[in-house]
């Protein structure tokens, strides 16, 4: 017990100085934030769910003495929440019914398409938290607004005054750049908050997976990632919602952004599990791959409508007994 408590806490250290070196400023400083949950998740699935807990609590009291209360905060909700009740959901399982598929413990682990649902859900929280809290500090969604694309035009201006800097197309006004990048941020952020989830997930589950110490199967992603038909249908209700103005549309946004990042990795992933076994595997796959960077984001986005699609089919629904966490 002791052990895992100093391995938590290890864990939380090393979670809070992923979270803290943003501060620097630079862009590749602050890709390292993305990486604030592994080490919890790591933890969380080698030992117990609560392990995540006891680490964010451990960087947070570091980031409360070292910075501020805010920040200690701020890092629980974006690492340590969501390491933990991801966790939770990977350790779930429950014996297997009649003609149901098991693993080889003979159990039927949470699938792995419920926790992408489940980290698209977060990072759409982490989104619209962010965007509730201004609101209701501000005052209202339009002075939010506001201040926000006021705050981005200082910047805007900045740079384009300084030497060498690009010029803006024709028509084009830094007011006009800094309202929509103040209206983009919030579902830009969901998204790459759901696809951090979901990815550090993944590399959680194969370190813990190689190094012998959870007891989780390792599951094929392309042949099991398949979100439940509630996401399908969540994303088309935000789709709806898109109509109205203000706040309801920019949550309903940040909704479609996470889900729909998920829906594109998805996506990608059926086709990965379509073409195994094929000779031109490769050669289909590595063109999309540089077509979706060079081009991004339409490839992406058929690649979600592909998800969606195959999510509102009657393939890979998932049963209607809820797993729960097996004896230890």
């Amino acid at each position: 017990m002791v052990m895992r408590l100093l391995i938590a806490i290890g864990a939380g250290l090393a979670a809070a100085i992923f979270f803290i070196v943003p501060m620097k400023g630079s862009v590749a400083a602050g890709v390292t934030m993305l990486f604030a949950p592994l080490p919890l998740m790591v933890a969380g699935l080698a030992f117990a769910p609560s392990s995540a807990i006891y680490g964010a609590l451990a960087g947070a009291l570091l980031i409360f003495g070292l910075i501020h209360e805010y920040y200690a905060i701020f890092f629980v909700a974006w690492a340590g929440i969501p390491a933990w009740w991801l966790t939770r959901l990977a350790w779930l399982a429950r014996p297997a019914n009649e003609g149901e598929q098991a693993g080889a413990d003979g159990l039927v682990w949470y699938p792995v398409g419920g926790l992408a649902f489940s980290a698209a859900l977060l990072g759409a929280g982490v989104a619209a938290g962010l965007v509730l809290i201004s609101t209701f500090y501000f005052g209202n969604y339009e002075n939010f607004h506001e201040q926000m694309s006021k705050a981005l035009l200082e910047l805007l201006e900045a740079a384009f005054k300084a030497p060498g800097a690009p010029r803006l197309p024709e028509g084009v006004t830094p007011q006009d750049v800094a309202r929509y990048a103040s209206f983009a941020m919030p579902p830009v952020l969901a998204g790459w908050a759901a696809l951090s989830y979901a990815v550090n997930l993944w590399l959680a589950g194969r370190i813990t997976y190689l190094s012998g110490t959870t007891k989780r199967p390792w599951s094929a992603i392309p042949e099991h990632l398949r979100m439940p038909p509630v996401a399908a249908a969540l994303m088309t209700a935000a789709f709806v919602i898109c109509v109205f103005d203000g706040l309801p549309r920019a949550l309903a946004i940040i909704v479609v952004a996470a889900l729909g990042t998920l829906f594109a990795v998805q996506g990608f992933a059926i086709l990965h599990a379509m073409s195994r076994g094929f000779q031109w595997r490769s050669s289909v796959l590595l063109p999309l791959y540089l077509t979706t960077f060079f081009f991004f984001p339409a490839p992406a986005v058929l690649a979600a409508v592909f998800g969606l699609a195959h999510a509102l089919s009657t393939r890979g629904r998932a049963g209607s007994n809820t797993p729960t966490i097996p004896k230890t």
